[in-house]
């Protein structure tokens, strides 16, 4: 039997030792894969790992790598501090990160499981720092994650129209 998917995600990955293992059985599958992780806004991953250390050391110890990596369930702002904590510019890795799905609040990890009710902000302040976002490391991929819905991806959306992308 013939398989019709397209490729296989992992998201919301928040320790390096985790995502090699789930790499590695994805790359058996030989279907293109993606990885997505969980950063703090000093460029590290949950458990400590710097982000840019994952990507490399997944892309060398894995036959298959994956097709592209994701940030997902943080907010943009934290995203920004974290590439530039990261120097994912400098490193070349900007191409390797494919998609970013983001949080609609800034709030830690630890803080956002504590709450009662889920925070989220305006659309337009969160298509404006996807916006930010995208001219900045040209993320092919955006999407939402925690806190967003229809009327923040409808903004995204009309705000990207509005550029050349």
């Amino acid at each position: 039997m013939e398989t019709k998917i397209a490729f296989l995600m992992a998201a919301t990955l928040p320790a390096f030792s985790e995502a090699l293992g789930i790499a590695k059985a994805m790359a058996a599958s030989n279907i293109p894969y993606f990885l997505s992780f969980v950063i703090r806004n000093n460029g590290m991953l949950l458990d400590g790992t710097p982000l840019n250390q994952a990507i490399e050391e997944i892309d060398a110890k894995i036959p298959v790598p994956p097709t592209g990596y994701f940030v997902n369930c943080v907010h943009a702002i934290v995203l920004l501090s974290g590439f530039a904590a990261a120097r994912i510019q400098e490193r070349n890795l900007a191409g390797r990160i494919v998609g970013f799905q983001a949080n609609t609040s800034a709030k830690s990890p630890e803080e956002l499981d504590g709450l009662e009710e889920l925070e989220s902000e305006e659309p337009q302040s969160f298509a404006n720092q996807m916006l930010e976002v995208y001219r900045k490391y040209q993320i092919p991929i955006l999407g939402g994650c925690c806190g967003t819905d229809t009327r923040h991806m409808e903004c995204l959306a009309i705000k990207l129209k509005g550029i050349s992308v």
